[in-house]
């Protein structure tokens, strides 16, 4: 007996009773644990080609709250189509549910497919599952055709679906290009580092060719400190290897059948490497691929497969193999090798710097400068993240204090981090960031005599301290390459920032304190002293008094006054950032007239 439906799916299943070439079957019945609803369909046109009949079956998933939440569409697995095409998952049986796991992709925002129209998607429930139903019949016609990719599309992977917990970080560059398609065909070693994280990641740190070395990729702190994890092999090809019309193989003879069809005879390749690679542990295969941005346009760069090589027999080898290489290979061929044997596929992703921050990075020429911060602490240290995750990868912090207790109110340290080095405990946070940075910290006082070097490279050199102290130190300093010096602190209970900028050889102090002490006079309470919270008993020390947000506030600001700055031919000026309140509310940030 069918489970009963709610209303409103009963209501969208009754409009489809008006697309002729869709039929409703039974029994409907609840996906599993509960997740919504599986409704059987039916999808009949009159053409038909090998690949997809005339009559199709599918199996529609709503999930609960319909017309809410998310509805997908997935072939039967009796009666569905088996390919994968292009705008559709990889299209793997999944008999604990009945169906297979290649749900197609109809909506707009998954693929720009112009044959399906600008229409907005509705979510009443009778428009919704019709617009998903006569969609789906639309895809099935141009499946049919070989149409749903064409020139001028974006480009669209075959589809690959990871079958580990562990990822592949590749770097690669549009001007590597040329370098790869003139060894397409070709194959040597490559050596990865890894990161443990609960997705743990290799990073492709070199590529060889014949014992010589010939792409090697400076990635930063993190990653050149982690300790080589996974060695293996590459080949480099003339397109992604691709099971017609759009799968990507699922196994070694669909992988061997690919390649051959490019010209590279993988079991060949294979044969002349693994004996440089019995040694009890698993391998990597990276294939590598030319992709264009745009079908039928130009080649823009490479993208790198990781593919998992199983542990191979060792030196000795089964009963029956010959003790030789050729009867390793003949017992690895037929079994961890063998055609029936399911890849076991890597999640592998470009880590490029204006890849990888397509989020949101500085310009490029920012991101290359190199970057000195004096002052680790509740200003210097959401600062220095803000610098870092929008792309600078050379980050110097200069600062001798600890972390205590106290600072925890407004600073990303943890208990931890107690008793540690704020510079220290930053770097480190700041490397963890990015497998690009290079993140450095010197844990004395400023000026000392281990930070002239990154002082005479820095192009930016960043006072976060609000200390007299560090002022006059700086004037003292002499620089050769006129680095960009701020000096950014903050005012009475962070609601504040005095930002102030040159571009100098010998910092201008009394010129910085005209800009700011008027100011810092007038924005701080008369009373500010009886005020001031304090700590500890006995001689009680007064702390500066500012929440958490106020500090993150403010430090985006200076980053967004850095920002500023670099784009002007002569970086200087004063700017002051303040909070305001309109009829009693919080109203954000404004700069001060």
């Amino acid at each position: 007996m069918a489970d009963v439906l709610p209303p409103d799916l009963l209501t969208g299943l009754d409009a489809l009773k008006y697309l002729p070439e869709l039929r409703l079957n039974r029994p409907h019945r609840k996906a599993p644990n509960g997740k919504g609803w599986l409704l059987p369909v039916t999808v009949e046109h009159a053409e038909q080609t090998d690949l997809v009949p005339a009559v199709t079956q599918w199996m529609i998933h709503v999930e609960p709250g319909y017309p809410a939440g998310s509805l997908n569409i997935y072939p039967a697995l009796t009666g569905g189509i088996t390919a994968t095409f292009p705008h559709q998952r990889a299209n793997d049986p999944l008999p604990h549910i009945g169906i297979r796991s290649g749900n197609v992709c109809l909506t707009q925002e998954g693929s720009a497919l112009p044959f399906l129209g600008g229409s907005t998607e509705p979510h009443t429930a009778y428009g919704r599952l019709h617009w998903h139903a006569e969609r789906l019949s639309e895809w099935i016609h141009h499946a049919r055709a070989g149409t749903l990719l064409q020139n001028g599309d974006h480009f669209e992977h075959p589809d690959v679906r990871p079958s580990t917990h562990l990822a592949v970080a590749y770097h690669e560059r549009p001007d590597d290009l040329p370098t790869w398609l003139a060894r397409a065909g070709q194959h040597g070693t490559v050596t990865c580092h890894g990161l443990n994280s609960h997705l743990k990641t290799l990073y492709v740190t070199q590529f060889a060719q014949d014992g010589v070395t010939m792409h090697q990729v400076e990635w930063g702190h993190q990653v050149q400190g982690a300790p080589v994890e996974m060695a293996g092999l590459w080949i480099m090809l003339s397109a992604p290897p691709v099971t017609a019309p759009w799968g990507y193989p699922r196994t070694w003879g669909e992988l061997r059948v690919s390649l051959k069809a490019q010209g590279v005879l993988l079991d060949s390749v294979l044969m002349q490497n693994v004996e440089a690679i019995r040694d009890g542990s698993p391998h990597l295969l990276l294939l590598g691929a030319p992709l264009p941005a745009l079908m039928g346009g130009p080649l823009v760069r490479t993208h790198w497969q990781g593919i998992l090589l199983p542990t191979l027999a060792q030196k000795r080898t089964a009963r029956g193999f010959r003790p030789s290489p050729e009867g390793r290979w003949r017992y690895d061929r037929q079994n961890a090798l063998a055609d029936h044997q399911t890849l076991t596929v890597y999640d592998s992703t470009n880590h490029h710097p204006a890849e990888l921050g397509s989020r949101g990075l500085r310009p490029e020429r920012q991101r290359a400068l190199r970057a000195v911060i004096i002052g680790a602490g509740a200003l210097g240290a959401p600062l220095a993240e803000h610098l870092a995750r929008t792309g600078m990868t050379h980050l110097t912090i200069l600062d001798h204090d600890t972390v205590k207790h106290g600072n925890l109110v407004r600073h990303p340290a943890t208990l931890n981090d107690i008793g540690h080095f704020k510079a220290s405990v930053l770097a480190t946070r700041l490397n963890a960031a990015s497998p690009h940075i290079t993140a450095t910290a010197h844990n004395n006082a400023f000026p000392h005599s281990s930070h002239l070097g990154c002082l005479r490279a820095a192009d930016i050199i960043i006072d976060t301290t609000g200390s007299d102290t560090v002022i006059q130190r700086l004037a003292e300093q002499r620089f050769s390459q006129r680095p960009v010096i701020l000096s950014v602190s903050l005012g009475w209970q962070g609601k504040t920032l005095y930002a102030y900028a040159q571009r100098t050889r010998r910092f201008d102090a009394p010129a910085f304190y005209k800009a700011v002490l008027p100011h810092v006079e007038s924005d701080r309470p008369a009373d500010h002293l009886q005020n001031t919270p304090r700590e500890g008993i006995g001689c009680w020390h007064p702390v500066f008094p500012a929440t958490y947000t106020d500090v993150q506030l403010m430090a985006s600001c200076a980053a967004s006054f850095l920002e500023h700055q670099l784009t002007l031919e002569e970086p200087g000026g004063f700017s002051v950032y303040e909070q305001y309140e309109d009829a009693g509310r919080w109203a954000g940030v404004r700069l001060r007239p």
